[in-house]
């Protein structure tokens, strides 16, 4: 959140004012902004770190989603088998929810939920807060966060699973300051593991039952491979003149058959990306 920044806003054009919030790529968004894309208060203190513009303008996407997995979700997940802090996992639907925390719950619909098959990646962070010598051993208590980047919409959601969580610990300081090293927490270890496991065998399930792609969609994938791009949309037939460039003048540079043959397979993933954004097969 940027004070006194008096700058431009992203999104409306008009000054941000005194208080601002600035995105991960330096974009800054003024609180009218936030307010009218329903962006929860939870997230403007880490949207800095979170999420770039793009990635914010799409958790709309998201919410309306989550929405609808609230009214799915079990009514006693309470009841659900070895939840981990406030995260509870749904099996029979292949999902999991965060309930509390910065969550909210589900019969309000203000839930995290997450299905299994479009969990690109996740992770825990366990962030101490108190630290304190023992007998046997140190402690540190403080809080659990996981970080889920989803697939479809192509986010990071933030979620407080645990606020009394507790772990070892050790401090590698002086006596005056703490530089507390804290130990890996065994039983999240265990847990996200589990969790893992489950997601991927979703979406192996979910991989399997596709069609089969046709040919020029597999052809159109492999050219997008070998210009590095993740999507083709916002491409222009010119930025991938400039990408063909550069990357035919990198391989022009090894020189002899091995750099000749790279070439000609940028030429060639030209010409189908070319294809691919006039809609000609």
């Amino acid at each position: 959140m940027g004070l006194f920044q008096g700058g431009t806003c992203a999104l409306c054009g008009n000054k941000t004012g005194i208080v601002s919030l600035t995105t991960r790529d330096r974009q800054e968004v003024c609180i009218d902004c936030m307010m009218k894309k329903q962006i929860p208060s939870k997230y403007q203190k880490y949207i800095e770190e979170l999420w770039t513009l793009d990635e914010m303008l799409h958790y709309p996407d998201y919410d309306a989603r989550r929405k609808e997995l609230c009214r799915v979700f079990p009514e006693d997940y309470y009841n659900l088998e070895n939840p981990f802090g406030n995260l509870y996992v749904d099996n029979e639907h292949e999902m999991f929810a965060v309930v509390n925390g910065f969550g909210g719950n589900l019969e309000t619909e203000e839930a995290d939920v997450f299905e299994f098959a479009n969990v690109d990646y996740l992770e825990f962070k366990f962030v101490p807060e108190t630290y304190k010598k023992g007998m046997l051993s140190d402690k540190a208590k403080g809080r659990i966060y996981m970080l889920v980047r989803l697939l479809n919409p192509s986010i990071p959601i933030f979620c407080l699973v645990d606020k009394k969580a507790e772990s070892q610990a050790h401090n590698m300081g002086g006596f005056f300051v703490q530089e507390i090293a804290v130990e890996r927490h065994k039983d999240l270890d265990i847990f996200k593991t589990s969790l893992n496991r489950r997601i991927r065998l979703a979406q192996e399930r979910l991989y399997k039952a596709q069609p089969a792609a046709p040919d020029h969609v597999e052809e159109c994938r492999r050219a997008m491979d070998i210009f590095m791009l993740d999507k083709l949309g916002g491409q222009t037939e010119e930025s991938l003149g400039r990408q063909r460039n550069r990357l035919a003048a990198a391989y022009m540079s090894l020189g002899g058959e091995e750099g000749q043959e790279l070439v000609c397979k940028v030429d060639e993933a030209y010409e189908i990306l070319k294809r691919a954004l006039m809609g000609v097969y």
